[in-house]
């Protein structure tokens, strides 16, 4: 385990003038993977953490090179794997962090509803 320090919320420069307003925040743990999206201009990072206690941290960044647009950063901390699961599954399986459900058909429709 290292230290991390991932930050949330506003980092801006606009007209050389410093806008931002976020918080770092600091923790032991171990990154376990990370989905990017986006162009060379614009995109979101995720990434995905465990803490030292075994929490999962999910750390969003959605940057932009643009000099007028802020980039944005978000901390979630979930209890487990399953708990981050439960909203975020997809990004989790495109991190390589659990496998991709397959299900019958009677189990996504019971799930649908």
């Amino acid at each position: 385990m290292e230290a991390v320090i991932l930050w949330k919320g506003v980092k801006r420069n606009q007209d050389g003038n410093d806008l931002s307003n976020f918080v770092y925040v600091k923790f032991e743990g171990e990154k376990l993977g990370e989905v990017a999206y986006g162009d060379h201009e614009r995109g979101v990072i995720y990434t995905f953490y465990r803490t030292s206690d075994g929490q999962i941290v999910l750390h969003e960044v959605d940057w932009s090179k643009w000099l007028d647009e802020a980039d944005y950063g978000n901390v979630l901390v979930f209890s487990s794997i399953e708990a981050a699961a439960e909203n975020h599954r997809l990004l989790m399986e495109r991190a390589g962090l659990i496998e991709r459900v397959t299900m019958s058909l009677d189990e996504y429709v019971a799930n649908e509803n």
